[in-house]
């Protein structure tokens, strides 16, 4: 299980990977998650692609075992610019949180200031960058009950890999929903947001449309989905069979 071990067996790597990918809903996907992770916290975010002007920006996220005094202040800078995400996914590769203050570009006040308060309110834990199908980018972080120095020096890397896996599939699995229930492309975008547990507002603010416009997205997505309510129509979308 992810978090228990310093290092990840190639069988069970090998495991975990095929486990992920004959995953057929993203109902399915999640339960797989989390029976296979033992994390103290996780955030998952989903970011505009490479080159779009808020693609270093959090306002897109799933999160697990996060204080919420953590989760509303994600929310309430949701829409600044973010330098440790740009620099971790500009690399591609996985770092620890307290590795990224020894990186010059982040050395300044401002961004050091930012790790510091990370690493007080979350703990050291891993920044991992994703990338899949569609365009889609992810940005995860993970925090672990043992700290960094019990894990080998592989063990980023496993799970950046066990990771990028999962991303694939719910790139494929969201792609394949959009197209079974023939969703816009913009009313993808809002159910994703809905799921994300986003209000119209909220939505609104994210895509850069009126609440009102996303008010008419919700109620054409309802009707598709033959739902009354926005659970309901999260769980049927999670719940969709490829």
């Amino acid at each position: 299980m992810i978090g228990l071990n310093s290092t990840i067996s190639h069988a069970s790597l090998l495991e975990i990977i095929e486990a992920i990918s004959k995953s057929e809903s993203i109902e399915e996907l999640i339960g797989v998650g989390k029976a296979l992770a033992s994390v103290k916290l996780g955030l998952y975010h989903l970011i505009p692609v490479v080159g779009a002007k808020n693609y270093d920006q959090l306002n897109r996220f799933w999160t697990t075992g996060l204080d919420q005094i953590v989760h509303d202040y994600l929310k309430l800078k949701s829409k600044r610019s973010d330098p440790p995400l740009k620099f971790t996914i500009d690399q591609g590769r996985p770092y620890w949180m307290s590795d990224l203050l020894m990186v010059e570009q982040l050395s300044g006040g401002r961004e050091r200031h930012r790790i510091n308060l990370a690493l007080e309110f979350l703990g050291d834990g891993l920044l991992v960058p994703l990338f899949g199908p569609y365009h889609r980018i992810g940005y995860v972080y993970l925090g672990f009950n043992s700290p960094k120095e019990f894990f080998d020096d592989v063990y980023p890397w496993q799970v950046q890999a066990i990771l990028q896996a999962a991303h694939i599939r719910y790139c494929i699995l969201v792609e394949s929903l959009k197209t079974s229930v023939r969703l816009t492309d913009r009313e993808s975008e809002v159910l994703e947001l809905i799921t994300f547990g986003k209000t119209n507002p909220e939505i609104g603010i994210i895509l850069g449309i009126s609440t009102s416009t996303v008010s008419g997205h919700v109620k054409r997505i309802f009707l598709k989905f033959d739902a009354k309510d926005r659970v309901t129509v999260a769980l049927r979308a999670q719940s969709f069979i490829r």
